[in-house]
């Protein structure tokens, strides 16, 4: 039976719109990796300035989930994290600016983290004109790549479970040129030769951020025993001693406890082995242990002591886990079952020797009485003959 600690047994990935879950196996040496692809929506923000009063404001912080490890693959051992910023700045300027001076658009991007830390530097780009009479587009483009890898446990629950989120928050800025506008006084130089309506400056600002989560795990571990009978049930087995004599002494079987597996499967943890009737003739050397390896092997033995008379049977319940590492930890439980029965031991042969029997006498009697008898007859037999002879 497998149970999950704290957890369900299949995790769902978080859905989300343009979302590909991508699973890579990996060599054998490599551990299995799992990488997930979000992307966010793009979003527009406008705004706009005129008259030479300069215009700040922060657009609504956008914010998309990440998606979290299905633990029924295996332990999640640590998370990489690249995230792209890509902003893009586009203005219309409507000015007459004889000195030069420059209509600008600035924005800037942050990223941060719910959940888990982000470590990133803010992303910045400008628009500007600087013509004497500048009408029409200017554009800039920046980005900005982080890559961030994570393995404590705080954040890897985080993101295992689908609450961590990237939260991007944008700046902008339009600074358009001072003084230089219809109904503001063009000054001695200019002609004043744009409405009220055309000294409007706009900026278009086009935020374009996603990310690629890789998630790397080790595969669960797989305990199973040697000998069970069952191939699709192997973690139930029975060791049965059948019929003993009493004083044979202490009787011993073994088998052995394995965790199937290689590099990529994570160790074996063996906590507690509780008997659960009493039988002190039974007992056992499977005692807890700690990340046994994918492939490894615990030897174990169960004894019956002969000393006892009677039907015996002990009933061990085998509390396993996934070693503590990671998150996603899965709970097995293996059942053992001792069994014997010590037999009175049976009567010894009668020993040779000693008085004989009554039939023994009789026998013996008979035999030296016919013995006698056949003597006397040859005596008789030869007296006749020497009588006889002239």
């Amino acid at each position: 039976m497998r149970m999950r600690s704290g957890l369900t047994r299949t995790a769902a990935m978080a859905a989300m719109v343009g979302m590909a879950a991508l699973a890579a196996v990996a060599p054998a040496w490599a551990m299995p990796s799992q990488s997930l692809i979000v992307s966010a929506a793009p979003y527009t923000q406008q705004l706009s300035a005129s008259g030479g009063n300069p215009i700040s404001q922060i657009a609504a912080a956008q914010s998309f989930a990440l998606p979290g490890f299905n633990t029924g693959l295996g332990v999640l051992q640590s998370a990489t994290l690249n995230l792209t910023t890509t902003l893009d700045v586009t203005g219309l300027v409507h000015a007459n600016d004889y000195l030069g001076l420059s209509t600008v658009f600035a924005s800037t991007a942050s990223l941060s983290g719910t959940g888990f830390n982000v470590h990133s530097n803010l992303v910045s780009t400008t628009a500007s004109c600087a013509l004497a009479v500048c009408t029409g587009a200017s554009g800039r483009s920046g980005s900005l790549a982080v890559s961030q890898a994570y393995a404590d446990p705080v954040t890897l629950q985080a993101l295992a479970t689908g609450q961590a989120k990237v939260t991007e928050q944008t700046s902008t800025t339009i600074t358009p040129t001072p003084g230089r506008y219809a109904g503001r006084g063009c000054g001695a130089f200019g002609a004043c030769n744009i409405t009220a309506a055309q000294s409007l400056d706009t900026t278009t600002l086009s935020v374009d951020a996603g990310s690629t989560l890789t998630y790397a795990y080790l595969l669960h571990a797989r305990p199973v025993f040697e000998s069970a009978p069952d191939p699709n049930n192997r973690n139930v087995l029975t060791l049965d001693f059948g019929q003993l004599f009493q004083g044979t002494g202490r009787q011993t079987l073994s088998s052995q406890l394995m965790a199937l597996g290689d590099a990529n499967t994570i160790g074996l943890d063996l906590t507690s082995v509780q008997g659960l009737l009493w039988a002190p003739a039974i007992s056992t050397t499977l005692g807890t242990f700690y990340n046994l390896p994918g492939g490894g092997a615990d030897r174990f033995s169960v004894s019956l002591d002969t000393t006892y008379l009677g039907s015996f049977e002990q009933n061990y319940l085998i509390t396993l886990f996934d070693t503590n590492q990671g998150y996603g930890r899965l709970q097995d439980q293996m059942y053992l079952t001792v069994r014997g029965q010590v037999l009175a031991a049976p009567l010894p042969p009668p020993v040779p020797g000693g008085v004989p029997e009554p039939a023994t006498w009789a026998m013996l009697l008979l035999g030296f009485g016919g013995l006698g008898a056949a003597l006397r007859a040859q005596r008789r037999l030869s007296g006749r003959s020497a009588t006889l002879r002239p």
